[in-house]
């Protein structure tokens, strides 16, 4: 299966422009890079109504979140999306991926609300999948605060 032509031309560029491989680099080094590379692609940044930081309590402590409204969304009618930035749960932040965030806010029609979880190795598995998880419960019970309620999935057979 090819990747799709967006995918391949990206992945080009990486090639050609010179770009280490991320699992060559240090830790730090890696992130550092990925962050550089994800504001280089993806076409200009779209402006937001609003992009706000927020913070959902976590089994282990504060766990930061971005919301990003996109201009003439109807904020009491809003749905919201959860985004997890990619990275591998090592690389990636609230940074690397404001772009997307972005982009997908300002075309889909919806606010969302991105997770700066923890990341390995400082902290091991299952760390970002607990704070992924505080995340979601947490834009469930604040959703005065992060969009509406109504149209939430459930299990097939939940009440």
């Amino acid at each position: 299966m090819q990747p799709a032509p967006q995918v391949q031309q990206w992945l080009e560029q990486l090639h050609t422009g010179g770009a280490p491989a991320l699992n060559t680099l240090s830790i730090e080094d890696a992130r550092a890079a990925y962050c550089q590379l994800s504001v280089q692609f993806g076409g200009p940044s779209l402006e937001m109504a609003s992009v706000d930081m927020l913070t959902a309590q976590g089994p282990a402590g504060d766990i930061p979140l971005r919301r990003y409204r996109p201009i003439g969304l109807d904020v009491a009618q809003a749905p919201t999306l959860l985004y997890f930035h990619g990275g591998g749960w090592v690389i990636g932040d609230l940074d690397s991926h404001d772009k997307v965030c972005r982009h997908i806010a300002g075309y889909s029609g919806c606010q969302v609300v991105s997770v700066g979880y923890r990341l390995a190795p400082e902290y091991p598995a299952p760390a970002a999948a607990v704070d992924a998880i505080a995340a979601l419960i947490w834009v469930v019970e604040h959703s005065d605060i992060a969009g509406r309620r109504r149209n939430v999935c459930r299990p097939a057979g939940a009440k």
